[in-house]
């Protein structure tokens, strides 16, 4: 369901800012960069919860500026639906992540504030794109982690001395009785 909701992100989010480049009001370019830099600035510093709440105003002042409801309030359910389904709990574990994510608020309002609706549109699809590699780098993360892991730590252990003892010579005090 993860790829599905990314999905309609992609569609819902690259259209958004495709409309606010070309609706955006000056103020509304200005709320843009205000929530883009601070998560730039909470991506820097490392603190996930400073650049999630930064990256929800991101993208709601996106919404706003482009003058539609109805595409607003699917930011809206989209925001929603993200929290629910812990995407943002991934946040953070890739080196770097939070950064590239903030730079990235920063080109697209960029993009925005030139009236570039294709290149807004198509850096907000790249902003996507990145957040979908890192959730299924996450993914692959923890399935090789469990792979490589038993499941239950002291069985494994329990195992392991186990055969170490098998492998041993018997002790002359257990091989005379």
């Amino acid at each position: 369901h993860v790829l599905m909701l990314l999905d309609y992100r992609r569609l819902i989010e690259s259209e958004t800012a495709r409309r606010a480049a070309t609706l955006a009001t000056p103020i509304e370019v200005r709320a843009m960069r205000e929530s883009a830099e601070v998560s730039l600035a909470a991506g820097k510093a490392v603190d996930a919860e400073a650049f999630a709440r930064a990256d929800a105003l991101f993208h709601d002042s996106v919404s706003i500026a482009a003058h539609n409801v109805f595409l607003r309030s699917s930011v809206a359910n989209i925001r929603r639906l993200v929290s629910q389904s812990d995407v943002l709990l991934f946040h953070g574990d890739v080196p770097g992540s939070l950064e590239v994510a903030g730079a990235q608020h920063l080109g697209i309002v960029e993009a925005i504030a030139a009236g570039e609706a294709d290149t807004a549109a198509e850096l907000m699809t790249a902003h996507i794109d990145t957040t979908q590699e890192q959730f299924e780098r996450k993914i692959r993360d923890r399935l090789f982690n469990l792979a490589g892991r038993p499941r239950n730590p002291s069985a494994a252990s329990e195992r392991s001395s186990k055969s170490v003892a098998a492998s041993q010579p018997p002790s002359p005090e257990t091989s005379a009785s």
